[in-house]
């Protein structure tokens, strides 16, 4: 059901177009647009209420993301008042994982897509529990593993344990949906510090993952990254295979999902409140016809602004007739001051205690009413003492980063559709002197450059603010960038940088297969990583996929003719969230020493009571009688839809 959540979501959004488009105020069947959404949910929804509920929302996706559900089923209800859709709703509840009590799964995406269905079921059971719940897994997340700028988080797919520092990378998917769970709780719960975190991601991270054409997305960014090339980043990544390679036809569900991150943003600039008014909630420049005032009266509101590149908003009213409804305004967390004025009156200051909340300004609105709102911003250095006390430069909502005068190389080049790298073009190797840190940001100095031609402010040559400091830096948005730099000092709390460990080299001989999936890798056959369990995503594998259900080999060929009588294999097994298990059989097959280079393979011999073990999360010891060898081979028979992978290969 889970890919069913994504379309029923597009099929909302188109609900609600059709409705404006109609000019209807109202919701339901009978507004105007387009009169199928509303009865095709009812019948989906009722063969959801009907389906047997211990074979409803199974492991592993659809159960992980199951609020996505949850939150149609609400936008239907309030559409239609039914209340067999409150019992589907709670059935729903019931098989979704639990992220009331804790985080329930340490992907990257599952986390930022899930985190939030406690507060979408909390509008229903009324427990405050469900509410606090998503504060709570922000906080233990982002604690973790999220302490750098920009808003997001280290899971290159998984958040794994040590792999927090500004190198590690969040997937450009893991940043849309965070974006969106913000949206949504911002809708439930009418707290701004959910805004406030949308606009990290939106102003900093996901600009830098894509080129500011859209024609290319990558994999993963990172806060601190000094090239961005096809080459693998595996162990340090995840991943194996081009995970930083702009690429427009790659990256498998970032290709798909990133496209969501803009328009959904733009589609929560504006709510409804409680009051039949309405409230500016995010800042861009738009045009939203809203209903507003006891009588639903249409107007509607025109922005013009440069946020968050400059501090002043601009709102127009337009309306056929005035009507009297209250106006709110958010006041971002950094904001100091705040300016504002009706049709060129007194201006209202505010001082910090706004900060965080949002202003209320009801009147009786008439046709060319102009408001006007403004932001007092300063630098700000942000401490991260949980990354070796290191630190980065806000303005606002923006992070600043180095500017590294990135140099693109286009790879598999087309006109339009083309793959690029990029790799720096000066040093990146700087700090900020930590004896001076308390008068740092008196040298900065904020430039400006005029608003680009083009209108795409997210790159380092157009970008319309930026600094110059005793470290050049440029806005965060640079798709190569250093936005977290160390402190630099002599003394007793200064120490030497010593490069982090690497996997060890192979010592067995060259590794070959029928075929090796292009993000794993044959080097993780016997690098000397250690799994944890078969299902260890922090040490590189080695996987046949895609292949399914026929007849794979691998081998190792030693340098040099020598003595074998025992293999130790860990089978790789993602049976919680995918295609791999162990295979059905395999056997071992060895080439005698000295034999002609065409000699046939030959069959081990097992001793001992030995077998060709499928155990999982334990090494598979496999003794057989001593031969002297120049390769060995296993050949493997897969499940039936199933793949089958390699963890390590020890050989003795």
């Amino acid at each position: 059901l889970w890919p069913n959540m994504v379309v029923l979501t597009t099929l909302q959004t188109y609900d609600e177009w059709t409705q404006r488009q109609g000019g209807g105020a109202g919701s339901g069947a009978n507004a105007a647009g387009d009169a199928r959404i509303i009865p095709f949910m009812q019948r989906y929804f009722r063969w959801q209420l009907d389906y047997p509920e211990q074979d409803f929302l199974l492991p592993f996706w659809q159960q992980q993301r199951a609020a996505d559900n949850l939150a149609s089923v609400y936008w239907l209800y309030t559409r239609t008042g039914e209340p067999w859709l409150l019992d589907l709703a709670r059935k729903i509840h019931r098989r979704t994982a639990n992220w009331t009590d804790g985080v329930a799964n340490w992907h990257g995406v599952n986390i930022s897509q899930s985190f939030r269905g406690p507060a979408v079921y909390w509008q229903q059971s009324g427990e405050e529990r469900h509410r606090l719940a998503p504060y709570h897994r922000y906080d233990a997340v982002m604690n973790l593993y999220g302490q750098v700028p920009g808003g997001m988080f280290a899971a290159d797919e998984n958040a794994r344990k040590g792999m927090t520092d500004p190198r590690q990378a969040a997937e450009s998917c893991t940043m849309v949906e965070f974006m969106y769970s913000f949206e949504q709780l911002l809708a439930i719960t009418g707290d701004s510090l959910w805004a406030d975190r949308c606009e990290e991601i939106a102003f900093n991270s996901l600009p830098a993952a894509m080129t500011a054409d859209f024609r290319a997305v990558r994999y993963l960014t990172s806060p601190n990254m000094i090239s961005s090339d096809a080459a693998s980043k595996a162990p340090g990544y995840e991943n194996g295979g081009p995970m930083q390679l702009f690429d427009p036809r790659d990256h498998r569900c970032c290709q798909h999902n990133v496209g969501h991150g803009w328009p959904y943003f733009a589609e929560h600039l504006w709510m409804a409140t409680a009051d039949n008014g309405v409230a500016a909630v995010l800042y861009a420049p738009s045009e939203a016809r809203v209903y507003v005032g006891s009588t639903a009266a249409p107007i509607t509101l025109r922005t013009e602004t440069h946020y968050p590149f400059e501090d002043e908003i601009k709102l127009t009213v337009q309306a056929t007739k005035a009507v009297r409804f209250p106006l709110y305004f958010r006041v971002p967390r950094w904001s100091g001051r705040v300016w504002l004025s009706v049709n060129g009156g007194e201006e209202w200051v505010n001082g910090a205690d706004a900060a965080g909340r949002f202003v209320r300004t009801e009147r009786e609105w008439r046709d060319g009413d102009r408001v006007r709102l403004v932001f007092e911003r300063s630098l700000r250095c942000c401490d991260w003492p949980r990354q070796h006390d290191s630190v980065s430069i806000a303005w606002g909502p923006l992070e600043f980063a180095l500017d590294l005068d990135e140099q693109a190389t286009r790879v598999r080049p087309d006109d339009v559709w083309h793959a690029t790298e990029l790799r720096a073009g000066r040093a990146w190797n700087f700090g900020f002197d930590q004896s001076d840190l308390n008068s740092l940001l008196e040298t900065f100095q904020i430039r400006r450059r005029d608003w680009p031609r083009d209108d795409q402010p997210f790159t380092p040559a157009s970008t319309p603010v930026f600094i110059e400091a005793p470290v050049r830096a440029g806005e965060n948005s640079a798709r190569l960038r250093i936005s977290q730099f160390p402190q630099v000092c002599d003394g007793p709390q200064a120490h030497a940088w010593t490069p982090p460990p690497m996997p060890a080299k192979s010592t067995n001989g060259v590794a070959t297969a029928s075929a090796c999936w292009r993000e794993d890798t044959l080097s993780a056959l016997d690098d000397g990583l250690e799994p944890e369990s078969s299902e260890d995503y922090n040490v590189p594998r080695f996987t046949w996929w895609p292949r399914k259900g026929g007849n794979e080999w691998v081998q190792l060929d030693f340098p040099a003719a020598r003595a074998v009588s025992e293999v130790q294999l860990y089978w790789f097994d993602d049976s919680q969230r995918g295609r791999c298990r162990a295979p059905a059989s395999w056997r071992l097959f060895y080439k005698p020493s000295g034999a002609a280079g065409g000699a046939e393979w030959r069959p081990v011999k097992l001793r001992g009571g030995s077998e060709f073990g499928k155990a999982i999360n334990a090494y598979n010891i496999a003794w057989f009688e001593p031969v002297e060898t120049t390769a060995l081979r296993i050949e493997a028979a897969l499940r039936p839809e199933f793949c089958a992978g390699i963890l390590e290969w020890r050989v003795k």
